[in-house]
């Protein structure tokens, strides 16, 4: 897990902030499930796929608006992702910020 600072200058960023990004080997999925109560309230982000695949994810980076416009997303609180299988197996990646948007660890791993 990195911390990145984005680039203004990039045609995807208007402005210059921090966001992590996670890399991991290729997760196959069918159903993701995002939880973020402080943000969100009581409501997940469920995405139905077939056979999707993901092997990065960025923390701090909302998608891109409708000019394609990335934004930064003040997290608070706990973060957490649920990638089910096929099969039924679930891997879950846990994300804990610290109020401010800084990212304290993923599954107990503090960025580098």
């Amino acid at each position: 897990m990195e911390a990145e600072v984005s680039d203004p200058d990039a045609g995807n960023f208007e402005e210059e902030f921090t966001y992590y990004v996670l890399r991991f080997e290729g997760l196959p999925y069918d159903t993701w499930t995002y939880r973020e109560p402080v943000r969100l309230g009581g409501e997940n982000f469920v995405v139905e796929g077939e056979d999707e695949s993901i092997n990065a994810f960025w923390f701090g980076v909302s998608a891109p608006d409708g000019d394609g416009i990335q934004h930064q997303v003040h997290h608070k609180g706990q973060v957490s992702m649920y990638y089910e299988t096929a099969g039924g197996d679930v891997v879950s990646l846990i994300a804990q910020f610290n109020g401010k948007g800084e990212l304290l660890h993923v599954n107990g791993v503090a960025p580098e």
